[in-house]
């Protein structure tokens, strides 16, 4: 019941998501179709935002047809995949739109559309046909091509939103994902708006089996809510306790800013704070419903990421697989590190790695492996961990050790929080160790830095000049937002009167004009915005940089 899509007054944010959908389906109005492709982790929010955008679609110009496809058979989906394009046409259609009161199943549904679309529902019943004599392939050809037919009878498009699009692969249907390709490219007024929790499996659906048509979709990734959402969100689920800014933000680190765990998180506060009669979020009100949540084995976010564990893994991949998320979750990030505490084969380690990575619950950074999910990590770290591992049975002072290693955790991020922005990158710079990661598809090398000073050149600017054997890089950090003058600025230092052998990065916490950005990549200029700058902190174990 915790996981059910947000409808109606309790949607929140997600305004860019919304206008940009709204926009194409306007432009498939006037004749120019673009599909979208929404990912993102379970729980972040997709089904709520393509729920919350139906809501509002008024216009009876379209026909939209929304269907979850589930884990189950082809008959099972085309039933309802059916019975979704006939409900949505009837209530488009103002002569039909009385008739869709009466009580019926599919069947009443056919019988009431016959008379306004009988080429789409002879269509449908050959569509029957084919299931009945068990040939799926044509039907789910056929099924597909239904949104065509409906096209030609009323004039109206229709946008067709497939939920958890990668189930179709457990149709039992060959190559269905080529067939849907063909499908799309031939069907010009129809809009296909995909979904998935699974974030590297669509990805390589669209590159891959539907190669031809990559292009054609818009990919759009749903992650937790930006940072002035979250804030307001978490805020505004409080009211009337007020809660202190660094608290917030350290809520907003660990949970990722995911709106399931916000929600979670503002209610379980709230409750607290209510049953202790205080008008403010304390310390001692932080541990005790992080204890509630992750420790007590009827907590919500316990028994949902217990169920995800479950859910997730086979009896035969289970005990690789958590072996590698607790080694993980307790600091190792890197393959032979991982290895060598799992005391296993490099080879089978990578492997397990490598179906981690397919499942978006850990992902790689060059040479770096890290869980996706924070608040994860903490519950096996910190819960997981502790219980599997004990000596004797856990029964006394596990709350006391689970609330020390909480309030640790809330001090080490408030210690960070109140450091400067360039002290924060100093000593990050001074962790790179000749690493490799990957930004925007491309190879960096972090070298290990002999010197790193900061050198002021006004009287409010200073970049960190850090030294190599051979090269320096400057790093310039700015916590407004970045405009064409500053990157000119910028270009102009030099560092002991060298220029040769100098890499300049730029770190725009506030973000950066367009022109700006086009200026610095034009004179090679690294920018790395706040979202860079926390990946990097995480490879290496610190603590996010808030805004």
């Amino acid at each position: 019941m915790f996981t059910q899509p947000v409808k109606g007054k309790d949607f929140f944010g997600r305004s860019d998501i919304l206008e940009l959908l709204t926009k194409r389906v306007n432009a498939l109005l006037s004749g120019y179709r673009q599909n979208v492709a929404l990912t993102g982790t379970m729980l972040s929010g997709k089904t709520s935002i393509l729920y919350h955008f139906l809501d509002n679609l008024k216009t009876t110009s379209l026909i939209p047809i929304y269907v979850e496809v589930k884990d189950r058979s082809f008959p099972v989906f085309a039933e309802k995949f059916i019975a979704t394009v006939l409900s949505a046409f009837l209530k488009t259609n103002v002569t039909a739109q009385a008739m869709t009161m009466q009580p019926g199943g599919l069947k009443k549904l056919m019988e009431m559309a016959e008379a306004v679309i009988p080429r789409t529902v002879a269509c449908i019943r050959d569509v029957e046909g084919d299931i009945a004599r068990r040939r799926y392939t044509v039907a789910y050809r056929k099924l597909l091509e239904i949104t065509s037919v409906i096209r030609e009878e009323t004039r109206k498009p229709c946008v067709v939103i497939l939920d958890e699009f990668h189930n179709i692969e457990k149709f039992k249907i060959k190559n269905p994902f080529t067939h849907l390709g063909k499908i799309i490219m031939i069907q010009k007024n129809t809009m296909y708006i995909v979904s998935s929790s699974q974030r590297t499996t669509v990805h390589n659906i669209l590159r891959e089996r539907l190669s031809l048509l990559f292009g054609n979709f818009e990919v759009l990734e749903i992650a937790g809510f930006d940072t002035r959402t979250a804030r307001t969100f978490l805020r505004e689920k409080l009211l009337p306790i007020v809660i202190n800014e660094y608290y917030v933000d350290y809520l907003l680190s660990v949970t990722g800013k995911n709106p399931f765990y916000l929600d979670v998180m503002a209610r379980t506060l709230k409750q607290e704070a209510q049953k202790q009669g205080s008008n403010r979020i304390t310390i001692d009100i932080l541990k005790n419903v992080f204890t509630e949540l992750l420790l007590d084995p009827t907590g919500v976010l316990h028994q949902h990421f217990t169920s995800q564990l479950n859910f997730d893994f086979d009896r035969s991949s289970r005990p690789a697989c958590l072996g590698i998320l607790t080694i993980m979750a307790n600091g190792a990030s890197k393959l032979k590190t991982i290895a060598a505490h799992a005391e296993g084969d490099e080879r089978a380690v990578s492997s397990s790695l490598d179906r981690l990575v397919s499942m978006d619950i850990v992902y790689k950074c060059g040479v770096f492996y890290r869980i996706a999910d924070r608040l994860f990590e903490l519950w096996l770290r910190n819960v997981y961990y502790k219980r599997e591992h004990a000596l004797i049975d856990p029964i006394n002072g596990v709350t006391q050790e689970f609330r020390r290693s909480v309030e640790n955790n809330i001090e080490q991020y408030l210690i960070d929080y109140n450091r400067p922005p360039v002290e924060r990158m100093k000593d990050l710079f001074n962790s790179f160790n000749g690493e490799l990661i990957e930004f925007d598809r491309k190879a960096r090398k972090l070298p290990k830095f002999v010197k790193i000073e900061v050198v002021r050149y006004s009287q409010d600017m200073q970049y960190l000049a850090c030294h190599t054997p051979s090269k320096y890089w400057l790093c310039e950090i700015h916590r407004r937002r970045v405009e064409e003058t500053d990157i000119v600025s910028f270009i102009a230092q030099r560092y002991q009167s060298r220029s040769s052998g100098t890499q300049k990065i730029l770190v725009p916490l506030e973000g950066i004009d367009r022109n700006a950005l086009l200026l610095a990549k034009e004179k090679h200029v690294w920018v790395w915005d706040i979202d860079k700058v926390n990946t990097l902190l995480n490879l290496y174990d610190r603590q996010d940089m808030s805004v």
